[in-house]
């Protein structure tokens, strides 16, 4: 009977061991995930930071880049398709600027129900016939 007592000594105080060896490893993991936290926290902060800033800059699991704040999607194109557009860029302003009178703006917070509305008025004009242009 002795024997089995201390047998099950033994076995008591290699459970404490392991019991402490657990309490370590949690303590461990407790500090890492709460520094995770804060790291996240702060990584949260500066995304809501640049959402408010306006557009922000990715790139793409494809390995492109995607600009995103300039609508409900990201646009998204290749460096090369990025560069020959940036190229293009006095010719695109000069474009807007003798369209200026045909181009609508779109307006923060315009919901879809307005948009739709919008869309139908200009197919509405767009298919009557104009005043005074008799055939």
């Amino acid at each position: 009977m002795t024997e089995e007592f201390e047998q099950l000594r033994a076995d008591v105080e290699r459970l404490k061991t392991q019991v402490e060896s657990l309490r370590a490893d949690l303590e461990q993991q407790r500090e890492k995930l709460a520094a995770d936290r804060v790291q996240l926290s702060a990584e949260t902060e500066s995304l809501r930071r640049a959402r408010a800033a306006g557009v922000t800059c990715k790139v793409s699991g494809k390995g492109a880049v995607s600009v995103y704040g300039l609508g409900r999607f990201p646009v998204t194109l290749y460096r090369e398709q990025w560069e020959r557009l940036l190229q293009s860029a006095d010719h695109i302003r000069g474009f807007i600027n003798d369209n200026a009178e045909k181009l609508k703006r779109k307006e923060a917070g315009a919901s879809k129900a307005e948009d739709a509305a919008a869309g139908e008025a200009d197919d509405a004009a767009a298919a009557a016939p104009e005043a005074g242009s008799e055939s």
